[in-house]
């Protein structure tokens, strides 16, 4: 590989791997527990169970994607890479799971921290 690819796959390698497997776990909860009714079968009628409750209390209201942008807000105020990773997850689990409205801008700002654009934008 030349030096432009290795550049390419350091400044994207990353952020894809975080972008697709959270997607990928999102996608399994929303289609396989989710609206195939997997969740419901998980528990019985008679009782609530922790696990439905869980799943069902993270996307109501869209506060994955609420978490998302407050992370990314942080990671914005103190330059934290690692909360950048993780605004990218929650950012696209929130996209997936009903919270495409906060989830979006999160999304641009972990995007343009983990590629370096924002402090090149603020100089």
């Amino acid at each position: 590989m030349t030096s432009a690819h290795v550049n390419l796959w350091r400044t994207w390698g990353g952020p894809l791997a975080t972008a697709f497997g959270a997607l990928a776990v999102a996608s399994w909860l929303r289609f396989g527990w989710i609206e195939n009714g997997g969740l419901a079968a998980l528990c019985s009628a008679q009782n609530e169970c922790l696990i439905k409750t869980a799943v069902v209390a993270s996307f109501t209201d869209q506060r994955v994607g609420w978490a998302a942008l407050l992370i990314a807000l942080v990671a914005l105020a103190t330059r934290r890479g690692a909360l950048a990773y993780v605004t990218l997850a929650l950012a696209c689990a929130g996209l997936m799971l009903y919270g495409a409205g906060p989830a979006a801008p999160a999304l641009w700002i972990a995007v343009l921290l983990l590629v370096g654009a924002w402090p090149k934008a603020l100089r």
